[in-house]
């Protein structure tokens, strides 16, 4: 009799979590097939939780790039932000670090984007790739795709090191006219909270953006936390279009005379 109770339970447990609403993410576990984590600019596009659901507006404004230091950088629209990560079998612990404090206008989702990070509990991959970054207890699903993006390293030659609030600014810019407006298709911003170089980039961009007759360029600078330069490229790397590579870039940068 003890037996068929148990049994019983058993399988009440298991209908349970095959009911519609129960589903959770399977946890990420690293394979052959399974999308990689580090290295890829991911650009929220879908909430859930149990009291709504929506599709993010103006995703490539909430970006996070989880690189292989356990380190990540973040937009959450007019703020960037950096911090750091841990990860175990499927399981995942963001915690925020320094960030810019701009007053980001009426309807942004910067804050809660931020919030949301921080709470983050597992991550796994869709079907076709997507990230899923899940909060405990059904409180909420954040769903990224990855964008296109360059990689690449910033690094300098000098003997100096950088002052801890130093910000570093990787462009992806339109270099087909000289002397043209500058064309921005991509920017990464990183707030260094005292990492020397080289420091890891990935500047995502639109890829309909892209003219194939048209040519790119890589730069960067770094500057200080007043806003001061103190490193800026000499001239562009070509990237994206004529057969020019997106990642393993290297931008040595030089010192600004001050």
């Amino acid at each position: 009799m003890r037996q068929r109770v148990v049994m019983l339970i058993v399988t009440v447990l298991c209908l349970s979590m095959l009911a519609p609403g129960a589903a959770h993410a399977e946890p990420a576990r690293q394979g052959t097939d399974t999308p990689a984590l580090t290295g890829i600019t991911w650009q929220w596009t879908h909430f859930a939780d149990g009291m709504q659901a929506f599709d993010v507006p103006e995703p490539e404004n909430y970006l996070i790039t989880f690189m292989g230091d356990d380190m990540f950088h973040a937009q959450a629209d007019c703020n960037v932000l950096s911090g750091t990560y841990t990860v175990d079998d499927g399981m995942i612990t963001i915690e925020p670090g320094p960030s810019t404090l701009i007053a980001c206008p009426p309807g942004s989702l910067g804050e809660d984007f931020m919030r949301y990070l921080g709470q983050a509990a597992i991550y796994s991959f869709t079907e076709d790739g997507d990230l899923l970054l899940e909060a405990p207890f059904d409180s909420g699903t954040l769903t990224f795709t990855a964008a296109p993006q360059i990689q690449g390293n910033v690094s300098y030659r000098e003997r100096i090191a950088l002052p801890d609030d130093a910000v570093v600014r990787a462009q992806i810019l339109d270099i087909t006219t000289v002397d043209a407006p500058t064309t921005i298709l991509g920017e990464q911003v990183i707030v260094t909270d005292g990492a020397q170089v080289p420091v890891v980039f990935a500047v995502p961009y639109a890829a309909s953006e892209v003219d194939e007759a048209r040519r790119y360029g890589a730069v960067a600078q770094i500057t200080d936390g007043e806003g001061r330069l103190l490193f800026v490229t000499s001239q562009p790397t070509p990237v994206i279009t004529e057969s020019n590579p997106v990642s393993g870039l290297d931008l040595v940068l030089v010192q600004v005379s001050q």
